[in-house]
């Protein structure tokens, strides 16, 4: 298959609409065509925080990056799919955007064992080809493609700059499907439960495989000693593909910024699809420069990709609010609502 210039030709693309479907054409075009989250309230500054970033940079991919698919047919379990694409896409979100991926990445859960994920960057001339934001794309592009096909199969899909293979991402079974999960399945998170939770809940989730540290307690996890997650679902029920798109299309937008990208105080607004994340720092007790923990990009990252797996644990989909502590201190809180007032909270 040829490409012509910086996208796939116009053959390439009918070629590809034939026999996967427009869901996986809209995945090989940059995101601004097919439309990506819209940020409020970020003035422009050449200022390093994440709160003066223009939200412009948000919404731009490469547009020499083309993902290819080959779907191969064996059938993944919907939910451990995307709970290991939420992992995979932390993973790389806390990575560094601007370099290139050297090794050959294993992405999996112990508690979701029936899918894997795996990287495989290219070498040329013995140097590595794979751009990190390339994997950043590739993942969030793939799995938007199964969700919007409501098709999860094993796969690999091939990750080019331009005409030229730099690596690929192959999502592969390691259970038949005949086996039961442990996870239950989309239709069950669809139905959902009413059964009521307290004001506030630590994650039960593991932590960062690559970071060390301990939890606090039976009930809570953390990327170490200090970060605890604390979950109080309220208001309407959500269908759970708003969730994880939700949370995995954060996780690729902010994978831009340092992990260490301030915060601001501010209530900025995160849009995608019939969601609305909001997330600010409440700055009490107040912090100065010389005073932390701060709201950092890291926390946020993390506490956003904890929330689908808490949900499905529940089972139970709804808005929810998330307090984020480092060192016992709240800094910072997350509120994700339905995009449409009338249907939730999100006026609140």
């Amino acid at each position: 298959m040829k490409f012509v210039n910086r996208y796939p030709s116009f053959s390439a693309l009918l070629y590809l609409s034939i026999f996967f479907g427009s869901a996986v054409v809209a995945a090989l075009l940059p995101l601004s065509s097919s439309g990506g989250p819209v940020l409020t309230n970020l003035p422009n500054s050449t200022d390093g925080n994440i709160r003066f970033l223009n939200s412009t940079s948000l919404d731009t991919i490469d547009p020499d990056f083309v993902l290819l698919p080959r779907f191969k047919g064996r059938k993944l379990f919907p939910v451990s799919c995307l709970l290991v694409a939420v992992d995979a896409a932390l993973q790389l979100a806390l990575g560094n955007f601007e370099g290139m991926v050297a090794k050959t990445v294993v992405f999996k859960l112990d508690d979701y064992p029936q899918v894997e994920i795996v990287l495989l960057p290219y070498d040329v001339q013995g140097q590595p080809a794979l751009p990190w934001k390339y994997a950043v794309w590739a993942l969030n592009r793939s799995i938007n493609v199964m969700i919007a096909n409501g098709n999860y199969q094993s796969s690999i899909f091939l990750i080019l700059r331009k005409d030229k293979g730099v690596g690929a991402l192959s999502y592969r079974s390691t259970q038949p499907l005949s086996s039961k999960p442990r996870s239950i399945s989309l239709q069950d998170l669809e139905d959902g439960n009413d059964e009521s939770v307290n004001p506030l809940h630590e994650s039960s989730l593991r932590p960062d495989l690559n970071t060390t540290g301990a939890t606090n307690s039976s009930n809570s996890v953390a990327a170490n000693a200090d970060f605890v997650t604390y979950f109080k679902l309220f208001g309407s029920r959500m269908a759970p593909n708003d969730i994880f798109i939700t949370s995995l299309d954060l996780l690729r937008a902010f994978a831009v910024f340092p992990r260490t990208a301030r915060i601001d105080s501010g209530v900025t607004e995160f849009r995608v699809g019939n969601s609305y994340l909001k997330y600010r720092d409440p700055n009490n007790p107040p912090r100065t420069k010389w005073n932390p923990p701060y709201f950092e990009n890291e926390w946020m990252l993390r506490a956003v990709s904890l929330m689908p797996g808490y949900m499905v644990k529940r089972q139970s989909f709804k808005e929810v609010n998330v307090k984020i502590s480092v060192a016992e201190i709240i800094i910072g809180e997350v509120d994700l609502t339905k995009n449409d007032p009338s249907l939730g909270l999100a006026t609140s």
